[in-house]
């Protein structure tokens, strides 16, 4: 029952000079108590839901709260307790975490394909530093799913240690010729050129090095 049914049975039983005041209080005060009612069970729910959240708000402030005197404390502490296997773990788990999928991509090709990709530079005609670095095929033969950042994913994993460039493959001129025409490469080329002189290439190729290789070695899928 509502509170207006409440006040109506009341009205049917005063005189008629008397109802709209004491429905009117009765239905105040039936709605003051209902309000209440409402806001206890209200606030009962919120505190049930907040409880968790609140938990975990304090579990993130006590991480957050660490500071890097704490976080040195810490790993000398387990420097002490470790063995070569547990920090050998550590350093492929800390080099996994940097990484995009592109780039465990281009890890895992370099590590199980037969050819070696060709890489190249390209150099202005006049000045020094370069235009592009790193363009190589690895982004086709990967199957990357943005190909296009192919000189950006190879930078990093250079800077990583996780890769490095050889000499010119000369038995490979078809792989420098489809990457020289590459939209990328052909950009830097257009960039670099000084009248009627071309840009300059280096002509590289792109490998694993001994860290890369090592690392597929004891993360490879399956292994």
């Amino acid at each position: 029952m509502g509170i207006f049914d409440v006040a109506a049975g009341v009205a049917r039983r005063l005189p008629l000079g008397e109802v709209p005041a004491r429905a009117l209080e009765l239905a105040g005060s039936t709605a003051s108590r209902a309000e209440t009612e409402l806001f206890r069970l209200l606030r009962s729910r919120m505190e049930a839901s907040i409880a968790p959240v609140a938990q975990s708000g304090r579990q993130l402030t006590s991480v957050a709260s660490s500071t890097p005197r704490d976080l040195m404390a810490s790993l000398l502490e387990r420097s002490v307790l470790q063995d070569a296997a547990a920090s050998r773990g550590d350093w492929f788990a800390s080099v996994l975490q940097q990484l995009v999928p592109d780039e465990a991509r281009i890890i895992a090709a370099l590590a199980e394909g037969v050819e070696t990709p060709p890489l190249l530079h390209v150099l202005p005609r006049s000045g020094h530093g370069r235009i592009l670095e790193n363009a190589s095929l690895i982004g086709r033969t990967a199957a990357l799913t943005l190909p296009q950042m192919t000189p950006v994913y190879v930078t990093h994993l250079r800077a990583l240690g996780l890769v490095e460039t050889g000499p010119e493959d000369e038995s490979n001129p078809k792989g420098y010729e489809l990457l020289l025409a590459e939209k990328v490469v052909r950009v830097a080329l257009k960039e670099g050129e000084m009248g009627k002189l071309p840009a300059r290439v280096l002509r590289r190729t792109l490998q694993l090095s001994e860290r890369g290789r090592e690392l597929w070695e004891h993360t490879r899928p399956g292994a």
